[in-house]
């Protein structure tokens, strides 16, 4: 009769590169790095984010903000009041953002005044597109 083997060491090497990864995102968290938090309600149901590019000024002048100014390391984007939610590279963010301004229908605008704001839909498919390696 042969030993049972575990499935464990099978998958050792992504699970330490995963646990390198949640390291880093924890020691960001913990005050070692910034994190831009955003809490787009209908993310998790849409599998999208509006990630703001551009602000108008009361003066009435467009300027870049957002992604576009963030010194941020890190983007979170919650399930709303969901105990969870999607952490992005923002260099990765801002690739997939790229790809996703490519599609016209992903460019918004937001009119609430008196801060009206654009910009792009990132979904999940662009992130997937703009990956710099395999999972």
């Amino acid at each position: 009769m042969t030993a049972n083997r575990s499935d464990f060491d099978l998958s050792m090497r992504e699970g330490a590169q995963g646990e390198l990864f949640v390291a880093s995102v924890r020691d960001t968290l913990a005050g070692k790095g910034t994190v831009e938090v955003k809490a787009p309600k209908p993310f998790l149901r849409e599998g999208s984010a509006y990630v703001e590019y551009e602000c108008r000024t009361r003066a009435g002048v467009w300027k870049p903000s957002g992604i576009q100014v963030t010194k941020a390391a890190l983007w979170f984007f919650t399930f709303g009041s969901l105990p969870g939610g999607l952490v992005v590279e923002t260099e990765w963010l801002r690739r997939a953002m790229r790809h996703a301004w490519q599609r016209p229908r992903n460019r918004k605008d937001c009119g609430m005044e008196p801060n009206p704001t654009r910009a792009v839909v990132v979904s999940l498919r662009d992130l997937y597109a703009t990956r710099e390696r395999e999972p």
